[in-house]
């Protein structure tokens, strides 16, 4: 009897002993159902990770760091570490010029999640387009300027309708040719620079068509 409660006592020992410790959140082969998005704020990264609905394991956030002039990046850190299946995390320990690669990963028992790889050029925001409009041809001129090259993402609304982007074009003039004579549009523009980095939207242009 006093053996039996001898290995009773060691087996309470080591699952004590093992209470503190917790599984390391690495990421390993893309799985399909986790979704990572990032944007350049100008202050930050901002990272939303998505895991299914049904995982319950522990979540986090991976972050590498590649500073500017080098090739190679640094060893991957756990930024973020919870039990959440979808967040959002502003990562602001960041320096302009250099480069970040983020990943979402979630471990439960023998079983891994990571998502994509993101690599993030972080790098302050441009500022916003100036836009001029005058009636031409048939249609509405576009004069845009931004004090940088990008892709320009031109925005529309008219009378009580939302905006919705009408054209992306790398050319500093756009001919909207979809106008009815007497109405009034709405346009707005974003400078966008690559797919994490957008400029502050234009002033809103109103224009009405003679």
């Amino acid at each position: 009897m006093k053996s039996v409660y001898g290995v009773l006592f060691l087996l309470l020992l080591v699952a004590l002993a093992g209470c503190g410790v917790k599984t390391p959140i690495i990421l390993e082969e893309e799985t399909a159902d986790v979704v990572i998005e990032a944007v350049n704020t100008g202050e930050g990264v901002l990272v939303t990770c998505k895991f299914p609905p049904f995982f319950r394991g522990e979540t986090g956030l991976v972050r590498a760091r590649r500073p500017q002039g080098q090739s190679v990046y640094g060893p991957d850190h756990v930024i973020l570490r919870h039990e959440k299946v979808s967040f959002a995390h502003l990562d602001t320990d960041v320096i302009p010029g250099d480069s970040y690669r983020y990943g979402c990963a979630g471990v439960r028992s023998s079983e891994r999640l990571s998502s994509a790889v993101l690599n993030v050029d972080f790098r302050a925001l441009p500022a916003a387009p100036r836009m001029e409009a005058v009636w031409h041809g048939g249609a509405v001129l576009l004069n845009i300027n931004a004090p940088e090259q990008g892709v320009f993402e031109i925005m529309r609304s008219s009378e009580e309708r939302a905006y919705e982007r009408i054209a992306t074009t790398s050319q500093s003039q756009y001919r909207d040719e979809r106008v009815v004579r007497g109405r009034t549009y709405r346009y707005r523009v974003y400078l966008r620079l690559d797919r994490f980095t957008v400029s502050p939207p234009s002033d809103e242009l109103i224009f009405r068509v003679p």
